[in-house]
C-alpha cells in the first residue's frame, strides 16, 4: 500500500533494493512526488520520492535505505505469501 496526497492506494512491488524499489500502479503519480510506502510484512514504513513514470509503471528513491534485515524480512514474508 502506498500513500500519496491524502490518499491510500494499492500497488504492486516488482523490484526491491535497500535504496529503492520498481512498481505498478493505477492511478496518478507525478516525478518528484513524496509517498509513503506500507512494505510486504505490515510492520515497515518507508517514505519514497517518485523518480520515474512510464504509464503505470515507476520507480521510488527511499529517503531512508532499508536494512540488510528489512531486505531479508521482506523476501522471507513474500516466499511464504506464495506458498
Amino acid at each position: 500500500m502506498a500513500t500519496a496526497h491524502g490518499a491510500t492506494f494499492p500497488i504492486e512491488l516488482v523490484d526491491l533494493s535497500h535504496r529503492g524499489a520498481g512498481l505498478r500502479f493505477a492511478g496518478s503519480l507525478e516525478p518528484g512526488s513524496e509517498m509513503e510506502l506500507l512494505l510486504p510484512g505490515g510492520e515497515l514504513r518507508r517514505r519514497a520520492i517518485v523518480r520515474w513514470i512510464d504509464g503505470t509503471r515507476g520507480g521510488l528513491w527511499f529517503t531512508m535505505p532499508l536494512d540488510r534485515s528489512d531486505l531479508e524480512s521482506i523476501a522471507r514474508f513474500r516466499t511464504q505469501s506464495t506458498r
